[in-house]
C-alpha cells in the first residue's frame, strides 16, 4: 500500500472529494500486462465470523455502488450494502481517476465542509453466492470528509430465513483532513489495519486490543492485524482477500471499537432531564 508523503497528504484528501453526486437509498437524513495475483478463496467454513449480528432496519432498503459526495453539509444516516444487488449502469456515477468497474466502491460517502455519521449494515451471503461478484472479491466502502469528524459503525447482519449465511471480506477506508475518526467494527472483522494520523493519537479499545497483533509504526502509520493472526495465509503469490482496514487524518484521533460497544443501531437515546424534572424529580 503506497504511503503518501506529509506534504502532499492535503492534496490526497481533497482529491478523494471531487466524485459526483448519485441519489442515495439510505434513511437520509486483451492486456499486456503481467497477470494480476491470485486471491485467497473466500471460505465460509474457516471465517470466525462471531459476534452479534444485526437485524436489518425496516425502514431502509438496500443498494449497491451508492455514491453521495456534497460540500457543505453533514452526511448522517443509514446504508444496507447487498453486493448482489445489480445496478443499471445509467444509475451509476462516474468511475474515479484510479477506479475500474472491478474496483468500483459499493459505499461512498464524502463531505467537504461537514460530519459524516453513519451506520452500515452490510448483507450476509453464501460463499458460492460469490461468483455473481464475478471479479469483485470484497465488498469496498469510503467514508471521508475534509473538514469533519468520520464516525462509522459497520454491522453484521442476520437474516432469520438463512442464518448459516456469513458477510463477504470488506475493504474499507476512511479518510479526514480536519477530524477525528471513531470506528466501530463488527467482531467478526479479521485482517490488516493501516491507521495514520499526523496530529493526533491512536486508541484501540480494551476488547480490540486483546485481539490486535501489532507489526510496526514507521512515519507515523500504524500496521496490525485484527483477529487470529495465521502467517501461512500471506505468501508473494497470493494477494489478501479478507477484511482490510485503512484510516487516515491530518489533524484528529483515531479511534477503534467493536460494533457491540456502541449504543444498539436504532436505540433511542435517553433525553437529558429538563429543568423541572431535576428540580421536582418527575
Amino acid at each position: 500500500m503506497i504511503i503518501v508523503p506529509e506534504n502532499e497528504l492535503p492534496k490526497k484528501l481533497e482529491a478523494e472529494s471531487s466524485t459526483a453526486v448519485v441519489a442515495s437509498t439510505s434513511a437520509p437524513e486483451t492486456s499486456t500486462h503481467d497477470p494480476p495475483p491470485s486471491y485467497t478463496p473466500f471460505d465460509s467454513s474457516e471465517s470466525s465470523q462471531s459476534g452479534p449480528r444485526f437485524p436489518l432496519p425496516r425502514d431502509v432498503k438496500p443498494s449497491n455502488f451508492t455514491s453521495l459526495s456534497i460540500a457543505n453539509s453533514a452526511i448522517k444516516g443509514t446504508w444496507v450494502v447487498d453486493p448482489t444487488l445489480v445496478i443499471p449502469k445509467e444509475f451509476l456515477a462516474p468511475l474515479a481517476k484510479d477506479e475500474t468497474e472491478e474496483n468500483r466502491k459499493n459505499l461512498l460517502l464524502e463531505s467537504k465542509n461537514g460530519a459524516v455519521d453513519v451506520n452500515i449494515f452490510v448483507m450476509p451471503m453464501r460463499a458460492d453466492a460469490l461468483s455473481v461478484m464475478k471479479d469483485r472479491k470484497r465488498v469496498i466502502t469510503h467514508c471521508a470528509s475534509r473538514n469533519g469528524s468520520v464516525t462509522a459503525k459497520i454491522h453484521d447482519v442476520q437474516l432469520p430465513s438463512h442464518p448459516n449465511d456469513l458477510r463477504p471480506p470488506l475493504k474499507a477506508s476512511f479518510h479526514s483532513l480536519n477530524g477525528a475518526i471513531n470506528l466501530y467494527l463488527p467482531r467478526s472483522f479479521r485482517g490488516p489495519l493501516r491507521i495514520r494520523t499526523f496530529n493526533g493519537g491512536i486508541r484501540f479499545s480494551d476488547a480490540v486490543q486483546s485481539t490486535l497483533t501489532q507489526f510496526s509504526e514507521v512515519d507515523r502509520v500504524r500496521r496490525s492485524f485484527l483477529g487470529h493472526f495465521d502467517p501461512s495465509e500471506f505468501d508473494a503469490s497470493v494477494q489478501w482477500a479478507g477484511d482490510e482496514l485503512d484510516a487516515e487524518t491530518m489533524n484528529g484521533a483515531v479511534r477503534i471499537y467493536f460494533d457491540d460497544e456502541a449504543s444498539p443501531p436504532g436505540a433511542q437515546k435517553s433525553k437529558s432531564p429538563g429543568f423541572l424534572e431535576r428540580l421536582f424529580r418527575f
